[in-house]
């Protein structure tokens, strides 16, 4: 399977950021984002399968095959990815014609309506941008810099980085700095002096 890139928002591509921020660290803030954007509209699959993708990108990244030949998945999105399989496979069991995007309703709603897909894909770009503009403050301490340099590297207008981060900058530091204090208390847990 051929695998693109994802790009200024890979989460795994911290090295040029000069962030303190390991990619599988990294990785968990996303998946966190993910369960966020999933808390606002739980009608919505397309986060959970952020999640996964996540997850299996991390492996892919290295190239790697996790030694056990198994992930861990959160069981909110493991939950509704079975749950959307098991109306798409109980709907051709009664022999009824349903489209698998139908089941996880991402596709549907009538002619002419945008697929879901779309105003997620938005909002994640969106929300990448604001974790990227909270990953240069740590690094350039002004909001205005932090948005001029997350514009550059994700080839984005200004205006649209500083729109993302009016968004969701609020819940991606809150998410940042709870991580931060978990990833500490995780190293003073541990530490055996």
């Amino acid at each position: 399977m051929t695998r693109k890139s994802r790009g200024p928002s890979d989460p795994s591509s911290t090295d040029e950021l000069g962030v303190e921020i390991a990619g599988e660290d990294l990785r968990t803030v996303f998946v966190d984002l993910y369960r966020a954007h999933f808390e606002l509209d739980t009608t919505n699959p397309l986060p959970a399968f952020d999640a996964l993708s996540s997850i299996v990108s991390y492996w892919w990244e290295r190239h790697e095959v996790p030694e056990s030949g198994m992930i861990n998945i959160p069981w909110w999105a493991g939950e509704f990815i079975a749950a959307g399989y098991q109306i798409y496979r109980k709907a051709h069991r009664e022999r009824r014609s349903t489209k698998f995007g139908e089941a996880y309703g991402v596709e549907g709603g009538g002619q002419g309506k945008q697929p879901r897909i779309r105003k997620h894909m938005r909002v994640s770009k969106d929300r990448d941008l604001a974790l990227w503009v909270a990953l240069e403050l740590e690094k350039n301490g002004t909001n205005e810099n932090a948005i001029a340099a997350t514009a550059e590297r994700s080839n984005v207008s200004e205006s649209n980085v500083a729109r993302a981060w009016s968004d969701w900058g609020a819940s991606v530091q809150e998410r940042l700095q709870r991580f931060r204090r978990d990833q500490a208390s995780r190293s003073v847990d541990s530490d055996p002096t």
